[in-house]
């Protein structure tokens, strides 16, 4: 990515700023802005380059599953004692999630 506006050197500033950082990182914008050029910018740039680069379409992703939470998104397991449930949310501790 290349700009002089004031803008995109904001925008570069804060790709610097979490790229080295093991947190979780939330991009929103409009249609067709370039957050996947962020994204990409951040993970290969950083330290997660190692690690596989995975694009989630959130407006796929139907509002009322309860199938898939933002713990499940950020690739944590759940700490809650298992309940006999079959839903994501419901899973023991250290089972494997789905891929």
């Amino acid at each position: 990515m290349v700009s002089n506006s004031g803008q995109m050197q904001e925008v570069f500033r804060l790709v610097d700023k979490v790229k080295d950082s093991d947190i979780c990182v939330l991009i929103m914008g409009e249609s067709g802005t370039g957050k996947e050029l962020v994204s990409k910018a951040i993970h290969h740039n950083g330290i997660r380059q190692k690690g596989p680069f995975v694009v989630v379409n959130c407006a796929s992703i139907p509002t009322t599953s309860s199938s898939l939470n933002s713990s499940d998104m950020r690739g944590e397991r759940s700490q809650e004692p298992f309940s006999g449930g079959s839903d994501a949310s419901s899973r023991p501790t250290g089972d494997p999630l789905p891929r």
